[in-house]
């Protein structure tokens, strides 16, 4: 009876090793298509550094239906790039034409940053825990901890790289609300100070983390556009008297709309009159704190409880990469991190001790290396 059943097994194999053979692609296939998509790559390339001039905007192809439909069967490598070219490279908006100042620069890339965007993806690099590689991981805490150097964080913070500011700041949402202890039944009393400039991705957030019914206040500006301290004061007084939870203040070192930079430092000291936790978004603004005549600008960043800032902004990195800092490194893991090991996950080293796992500080399992 055994030798049946395992002469069933050993068929059942070669029948699913025949079926996803197909998956295998010859060498001399992998060779064409290697070198014509760097063949397309190249000749955007040359493009890009050739261009100098013409519109920004090209016949709006984008917009057609796509060839064909999704078919059951494959489609040759020659097919795809022609689509690929019509509807996507040669259509639209072109965001690395250099005359091309609608939005802030974002995800266009310097070549380096593109091919260390590519590499990984072609080794297929996963990152989300150490399994047998730490060295990929202790790389992403390097600089991570280099960014929380360039802004003054203690040795004790934890960070993360994401895909965004829109993942970053909802993570950094969801520490501030497990940090102050906030119970669903208070949601509705929690309040929430911004002005009119802050980015949408806070608005966002907050539904995303259970806060909907959270009472968001739009704190005054002046002249330059700069939330005022004080009346980010009166207003946390009055909604405290008025038997409210005030728990959160979103401050912006440089606004979409202006690049206007809030005064951290006066607002550092408003919150922590009050016990509030104090979020900045830097994704645009961040990384002109390289920049010594900026530096004054970041004053009283290194008081903030989290932050966020994107290498795809200010570094010219492709999308998406976004760094999230938050100060106290054990509220970023106790808000992300899993309890106890998965069943599935039972007998395996999948964590170490000395270096925690992006997995263990956000809300990303299976992620990318970045």
């Amino acid at each position: 009876m055994q030798d049946v059943q395992e002469d069933h097994l050993h068929q059942t194999l070669l029948d699913l090793k025949e079926k996803t053979s197909i998956l295998e692609v010859p060498q001399v296939e992998r060779e064409k298509m290697t070198s014509r998509t760097m063949e397309m790559v190249n000749t955007y390339d040359d493009n890009i550094r050739n261009l100098t001039w013409g519109p920004v905007k090209a016949a709006d192809q984008g917009s057609l239906p796509a060839i064909g439909e999704i078919k059951e069967g494959p489609t040759d490598l020659d097919s795809v790039l022609q689509d690929f070219n019509a509807h996507l490279v040669n259509a639209g908006l072109n965001f690395g034409h250099p005359t091309f100042f609608a939005f802030i620069p974002t995800g266009g890339g310097i070549y380096p940053a593109a091919l260390g965007a590519f590499i990984p993806a072609i080794f297929s690099t996963f990152s989300g825990f150490h399994g047998k590689n730490t060295s990929i991981i202790e790389m992403e805490n390097k600089l991570i901890t280099w960014v929380a150097d360039l802004f003054g964080y203690p040795a004790w913070h934890a960070g993360n790289i994401s895909s965004s500011a829109s993942l970053s700041t909802l993570t950094a949402l969801a520490v501030a609300r497990d940090s102050k202890e906030l119970k669903a039944a208070d949601f509705h009393r929690c309040v929430i100070y911004c002005t009119e400039f802050t980015h949408f991705v806070v608005l966002k957030g907050l539904r995303a983390v259970g806060l909907r019914e959270a009472i968001l206040r739009t704190v005054p500006v002046d002249k330059s556009f700069k939330m005022t301290a004080a009346g980010l004061e009166r207003q946390i007084s009055e909604d405290k008297d008025a038997g409210l939870l005030p728990f959160l203040v979103v401050a912006t070192v440089g606004t979409t709309l202006t690049g206007s930079v809030d005064p951290v430092n006066d607002i550092a000291d408003v919150c922590d009159r009050h016990q509030l936790w104090l979020h900045v978004d830097a994704a645009y603004g961040g990384f002109f704190a390289l920049c010594d005549e900026m530096k004054q600008l970041f004053a009283g960043v290194e008081r903030t409880d989290s932050m966020v800032v994107n290498p795809h902004k200010g570094m010219f990195m492709p999308f998406g990469v976004s760094v999230l800092l938050v100060k106290d490194g054990r509220k970023l893991q106790e808000c992300c991190s899993m309890k106890q090991t998965p069943l599935c996950f039972k007998g395996c080293q999948l964590f170490s001790a000395e270096h925690l796992a992006p997995s263990e500080l956000s809300f990303e399992l299976s992620r990318p290396y970045r």
